[in-house]
């Protein structure tokens, strides 16, 4: 809780403390000066929590309450502000000195748009604090940006028997009787997919001596999922006999398709002038007639929910079935590793990734595995 980024974000554990060291935290920062201190929770009654904590824990002669409106008062002129998160049009306008955000994980992004207006003008730090409640949520994805660096922010994971107020047997007790994943987001703050992923365990498919230089006599297939909407252009070179993904190039964010044609042309010119299957949805058959003005071989593969269907229970197979292999990749490993199936009211499955998140390597890595499928099976390797 003392970290000296400007925001600290913790996954923590049930009655691990999280919500008592915040209220500790605030008390220090704001003893003695005229802070304006914002306590946001998913409710009513979750507010009232850290309320009554702050009362217990700051004697009666040295603070004004008004339980009404959830407010307390401190010497010099600090006030403490506890509010419902759950209307996020009302949190817009008092600005705030110091804030916390309980159970933010229960909390709509919304309301953190609308508190981060808030401390825009002063600068407040904050504390972020809540269980883990899957990865589709604006939570979790703070907490992953500030655990690879994100500058200002600190993060931080406490799981419920560093409390030691609680007894360790209780615990224990805890996990016998609740299923593991439950037990494991609940007790130790570990974050689960929403939605059932679907490559499971992927570490056996990563061969780090992989080499990705193109070898002459060998035939390969390129997938290229062209960026849109924010998202980066990916192309993944695969070897068809061996099935091992040989080379993968992530595009700047933002690049010009008329740039990113380019290049995926330069690759399969490199790799013994591969076949590229390029994702033509919303591209459009006149990007893809360039392409083949470019004098490579590229055809063009368009999503529906039936195509997609198809491309990834293609690539789930051939991963299991280790017919596929690649590098050491972290971007690839970890768009895998959160790529979710979801079923749909009628009964169908929409493959993606998280919200917030990308799968832009693993539709690539799809569409060069089903060009490598095809490829193979009509035999059309070209050999140089």
């Amino acid at each position: 809780m003392l970290a000296p980024e400007r925001f600290g974000i913790c996954a923590a554990g049930t009655k691990s403390g999280k919500t008592m060291g915040c209220v500790i935290w605030a008390v220090l920062k704001a003893w003695g000066k005229r802070k304006r201190v914002g306590w946001f929770a998913p409710s009513y009654s979750q507010a009232k929590i850290g309320y009554n904590l702050l009362k217990e824990m700051v004697p009666a002669h040295l603070r004004r309450a008004n339980d009404a409106e959830l407010v307390v008062y401190l010497p010099v002129g600090s006030e403490f502000h506890f509010k419902t998160a759950e209307k996020p049009a009302l949190i817009y306008g008092a600005a705030y000195d110091l804030f916390v955000i309980d159970e933010a994980s229960r909390i709509r992004e919304a309301a953190w748009h609308a508190i981060r207006s808030t401390i825009t003008q002063t600068k407040a730090p904050g504390k972020i604090i809540a269980n883990a409640k899957g990865k589709a949520n604006w939570f979790f994805r703070s907490w992953r940006l500030a655990n690879e660096g994100r500058p200002g922010w600190s993060c931080h994971r406490i799981s419920t028997v560093a409390n030691p107020y609680v007894d360790p047997l209780e615990v224990a007790e805890a996990r016998r009787d609740l299923p593991e994943r439950k037990f494991l987001e609940l007790y130790e703050a570990e974050f689960f997919a929403d939605a059932q992923s679907i490559f499971g365990d992927i570490s056996c498919r990563i061969d780090k001596d992989i080499m990705g230089m193109p070898k002459r006599g060998r035939a390969y297939v390129i997938g290229a999922d062209l960026g849109k909407h924010g998202d980066p252009s990916v192309c993944i070179v695969c070897d068809i006999e061996s099935g091992q993904m040989v080379s993968m190039a992530i595009f700047p964010l933002g690049l010009p398709w008329d740039q990113a044609r380019k290049r995926i042309a330069r690759i399969a010119t490199t790799y013994n002038d591969a076949f590229i299957l390029v994702d033509s949805t919303g591209v459009g058959d006149p990007v893809l007639d360039e392409m083949k003005d470019m004098s490579v071989r590229v055809e063009g593969y368009k999503f529906t929910n039936e195509t997609k269907d198809n491309l990834i229970s293609a690539l789930m197979k051939d991963v299991e079935t280790g017919q596929i292999s690649w590098g050491d990749w972290p971007t690839l490993s970890e768009e895998m590793q959160d790529f979710q199936a979801t079923r749909l009211p009628g009964g169908a499955w929409r493959y993606a990734a998280p919200e917030g998140a990308h799968d832009d390597t693993v539709i690539a890595l799809g569409l060069a595995n089903w060009a490598r499928r095809d490829r193979k099976t009509k035999g059309s390797l070209l050999y140089v």
